[in-house]
Order: C-alpha cells, then structure tokens, then sequence
C-alpha cells in the first residue's frame, strides 16, 4: 500500500454513458434523438444500465476485466469494441470508475467487457477502489447480472511480483473466492517488449509459485498469452464463454446472500489487515518523534522542534486518514444500492445545470458577479453559491446582524477569509445599497487591501468580482467598474509571482487565482485555463491540473497547509480535498443546496 492516500473527492461531470438512445430503424428512418430532442432517461435499476443502455437479451455475457493500473485493461477492451476507452485517472472517467463496454461477438451474441479499477490508482483510496466494484457488483447480481467469466491482466515485462501487484492479486482473490476461480484467465501482457527466454522464465515463476498463481490454477484458473492483437483477445474471451456457465464471486455472496457489511467479507477483512499494518507502522514513528522532539524541547533545538511537529502532525494525519478509509468499509449491500441511485441522479442534474449555463453564456455580463467563490483558510470557510452562503468566520455578533440584512437568494453577498481570522465581505441589502464590511484582523495583517478599499471608487460602486487572501499581507482584488465600463485588478504579491500574474492576466483581469502555502499559486485566465506553481504542495491538486487545466471556473486553495483545495470546472465537475478545514461531508452538503447534486453516505 502507498504511504500517502489522496483525500480528493470528485464530483463528476455528467456522465452521458447514462442516457438510451434507440438504434436507427430501417429503410433510412432514424428513431435516434436529435441534439435539441427530449432524451429518455434510464431508471437506475433497469438492467439496460448495466449494458452501456442496451436493451437485454438472452445471449449476453458479461465479462469482468481485471489488473493493476498499466496492465494493458484499457488496450484490451479498446481492441474488441474498436473505440477508446475512458482512463480511470481522468476527470470524465470517475463518474463510475467500473465501465461497460459492448462488442458484438457474432450478430446475435453482443460481449460485455467491465472494466474495473485496481488497488493501486494513486487518485482513489483502496477503501474508495472497494466499495466502487462492491458496489457495481452487488447491484448487477440484485438485477440477476452474473459474470461468465474475468480476466486477469498481468505485464510479463515486470521482473518480479512487486508490492502494488502483490496487494492487487491478493484482493483479487479474496473478491473471488475459491469457487469462482474456475472462471478465471490469468493472462499476461507485453511480451514484445521482453525477451522470449526471460518472459517464459518470469510465467513459470507465477505458476509455481502458491501464494502468485499456484493457487489459481490449482482450483482450475488458466494461462493465457495475450500480444495486443484482436485475434489474441477474441481467443482468450472465447475460451472463457464456450460453456455459458456463469460465476457468483465470495463478495456478492457474502454481501447480498449472506447480508454480510463490507468490512466483514474476505475482501474487507484483507483491507483492514492492510489498514492494521499500516497503522501500527505509523504509530511507531509518532513516538519516536515525540520522543525526538521533546529531547529538542529540553536542549532548546528550536529547529529540530519546528522539523519534528511538522513531522509529528503529518503521522498524526495518515493515523487519521486510516481510521477514516477503515469506516468506509461499515458499509453494506443496501446502502451502496443507494449510492448509486444518487450517482446516477446526479449525473442527470449536472447535466441540466450545464445545459441550462449553456443557454445563457451569451446573454449576461461575463464580468458579472461569480457564480461560485470559495475561500478556506485553516478551519475557517467562506463559500458563497447561486442559493446560499456558507461560513463560519464572523463573530456571533457580527454573524447575526450580517443575516439580518441580507435577503436570502435575493441579494448579492460574497465572504471571502484570510489568515488570522481576517475577513472581508461586500453585499447588496434588501434595500438596493452596497456595503463593506471587515475586522481588525484584516486591518492589521493585509494594510494594503484595507487601504485600496477605502480608497478605490469602483469598488464602493460595483461588484466585487473575487478577492483572493493568501499569507499576508498578500492578495489579489478583482472587481467590475461598472461607472467606467472596464475591469480593474489590485494585487500585492511577492515580486516573482506577481510578474507571472502580468503575463497570464488578459486586459487587465483573471477568471480566479488561488494563493496557497508559502509562495504557492493557481491563476485562471479568461478562457479557463491555468497557470500554477504548488511548490511541490497539493498532489491531489497537482494531479487534476496535469490531467485538466482548462476550462476552470473557480480555485481556492488553504494556504495554511500543503493538501486542502476545490477546484471547479465549467462542465459541472469538481475535485477537492477540505478534511482539514472541514469533514467532507458537510461540504458536500453545501454543494447539495448549490448545485442539486446528492452524496450517499455510508453509515456505521
């Protein structure tokens, strides 16, 4: 198992894979929807969902392709359906991380290949990876969908059975249970790329070797070679269908059978070992380094010291992150049959909201008040949305004469925070005039942003567009002058970044920035597309940027730790990881009353 756990949620962008269009009729008259047409929508149990939206027959078989991250899955399926296959790392694909791909073995017998994710994908967590194919299989056997076989890719060109496959093959097999082994192919891939003499050395090992594929073929598992050919891949799934006899895997049995929660199947019980291990693991190097850091205390090594908590309050955190994975095994068959109703509700009203933004792009201000904004400093939050504004940085006090003026859904807001408890808030009353607000904090840690609000004339006349509070004194001001009909942008930033900031900005102006840890930086220009420099901070961040840095609309990231951040694109999805500055749970549940959108959650 990795060390680190990316945090980083998703929520998806609409996955179209969710709608039935009917096949084209003969004699030249299409029955296929046009662009502007009605769609008809699939209820989350019929079993054409389970078929990439084809209606069932008799002859369809379904088979599960398995392996670690590289194995050649994506290839394979691509070969047989003759279109690209959706990458389990990138935005679009995390809709449903498990994908159905048809092909049409013969004209009356249509394959299905699922393709499912493995326990090494550096963007979802084991326990996230789990419940994904738990919860895909479970529903499919409730809706009588039982597989005729799986197929189980392995890269020959790997010298020997690293970790990540070690941990792979074992949950592999812990899914499956004995019984269904039988319908297993355990094929291996890319030996063009590996001397013939090596190759068949390193399968010989894999064979004789009980706790690799002995076992497996022991219980009537089989060998196969596959070279990344059509033919090579129509002869092994052949091989897996010729006696139509289907498999129940040890996971749908225990889960649905035998109404076990997840935690306590096989597959369940296999992770938390893991966890287990893990844990023990990073506990030993929690006192070692209370123990490290209390003799720097006492020979007053304020450097160590300082070294030493940053290293005690990262283990304090993975020790964290792990009881957290562990409790998303407390799960069972009925709740993640939920989940996947919400999901697939989901999917449908993001799709609507894109639509509904797509009609309307041309028609307002594009310098308008932003739809979305987000600010999150520490534990302290201001999120503002089409419907409501969420934050908890203001004083009792000032809290509750602030919500007596405004007039909610009616009147314009927006709350941004900054360090040291500094905020700042801008909003129209129920009475049509525009008022400022901020504390002394702000006052004090960012002078000059106090100052440019007390002095600048367009921001008393107009909407502020964004404000963007990084370590202070830094920050970033964006504001619409109406009364001289141009856009205007403050900023105090170090001199390095603020030169960047020059280069990226068109006439004068950004779509959002994010000011993060240190020196750290996000800019999105007009057109949606980013510029950044983490400072080797924010890997979940990191990773979303490198797959997807266009088409943005907001950022925000925490500058007072390495992790926390909400990205937001402009097709409905979204990527964050908030858990130090606030359970996932109660974003999501803002991101409920903003956008429509649901989140199961799974409960002890």
């Amino acid at each position: 198992m990795s060390n680190f756990q990316d945090p980083t949620r998703v929520v998806p962008a609409p996955s179209w894979g969710l709608t039935y269009r009917p096949p084209a009729i003969e004699d030249g008259v299409d029955s296929g929807l046009e662009d502007d047409e009605e769609e008809q929508p699939i209820e989350p149990d019929d079993p054409k969902i389970f078929r990439d939206g084809r209606a069932p027959r008799e002859t369809d078989i379904f088979i599960a392709v398995m392996g670690v991250t590289g194995c050649g899955k994506s290839s394979l399926i691509s070969l047989c359906c003759k279109r690209p296959v959706r990458i389990g790392h990138d935005l679009q694909a995390c809709t449903a991380v498990v994908d159905v791909y048809p092909f049409e073995l013969s004209p009356t017998q249509t394959v299905f290949l699922i393709d499912t994710p493995g326990f090494d994908d550096t963007n979802r967590s084991d326990s996230d990876v789990l419940r994904e194919i738990a919860s895909w299989l479970t529903n499919s056997f409730r809706n009588k969908i039982l597989l005729h076989g799986i197929i189980y890719l392995h890269r020959i060109s790997d010298p020997r059975m690293q970790g990540s496959a070690r941990k792979n093959l074992m949950m592999f097999k812990k899914l499956c249970g004995d019984d269904a082994l039988k319908k297993v192919i355990l094929a291996t891939t890319m030996w063009d790329i590996v001397p013939t003499e090596t190759a068949e050395a390193r399968q010989a090992e894999l064979v004789n070797t009980p706790e690799f594929w002995g076992y497996m073929v022991e219980k009537g598992s089989r060998i196969c070679r596959h070279h990344n050919t059509i033919g090579s891949a129509r002869k092994i799934i052949e091989s897996l269908i010729q006696d139509r006899n289907t498999m129940v895997l040890e996971l749908q049995n225990q889960m649905v059978n035998e109404s076990r929660p997840l935690q306590d199947t096989a597959a369940g019980m296999e992770l938390r070992k893991e966890f287990a291990r893990e844990r023990k693991r990073w506990e030993r190097e929690l006192r070692e380094t209370q123990e490290n850091m209390e003799e720097a205390i006492r020979l007053r090594d304020k450097e160590s010291e300082e070294a030493l908590l940053e290293l005690k309050t990262e283990y304090t955190e993975r020790i964290e992150r792990l009881e957290r994975e562990h409790d998303k095994l407390r799960t069972n068959a009925e709740q993640l049959h939920q989940e996947r109703i919400v999901r697939f509700r989901n999917a449908f009203k993001v799709k609507e909201i894109v639509r509904g933004k797509g009609h309307e792009e041309d028609q307002g201000d594009p310098l308008d008040a932003p739809t979305f904004s987000y600010s999150m400093v520490g534990g302290i939050y201001c999120f503002t949305g089409p419907v409501t504004y969420w934050f908890n940085c203001l004083g009792r006090k000032s809290r509750d004469a602030f919500e007596r003026i405004i007039t909610p859904k009616r009147s314009y807001c927006a709350l941004w925070a900054g360090v040291g408890g500094a905020w700042i808030c801008k909003y129209r009353n129920h009475g049509g005039n525009w008022a400022t607000r901020y504390n002394k904090t702000l006052v004090e840690l960012y002078p000059n942003l106090r100052q440019k609000i007390q002095t600048s004339r367009p921001w008393v006349e107009s909407w502020p567009h964004w404000i963007c509070m990084g370590p202070a004194p830094h920050y970033i001001l964006q504001w619409n002058a109406r009364a001289t009909a141009e856009s205007r942008q403050d900023a105090f930033l170090p001199v390095p970044v603020a030169e960047v900031l020059k280069k990226v900005r068109v006439d004068g102006v950004l779509q959002a920035a994010a000011l993060g840890f240190n020196t750290s930086y996000v800019f999105v220009d007009v057109k949606g597309k980013a510029t950044w420099d983490l400072g080797g901070h924010y890997p979940g961040l990191k990773r979303r940027l490198e797959q997807h840095s266009t088409d943005i609309e907001a950022v925000a990231l925490n500058p007072t730790n390495k992790t926390d951040y909400i990205i937001q694109y402009r097709n409905g999805s979204m990527a964050y990881s908030v858990e130090r500055c606030m359970p996932n749970e109660h974003f999501e549940s803002w991101l409920v009353k903003n956008t429509e959108l649901e989140f199961g959650a799974s409960k002890d």
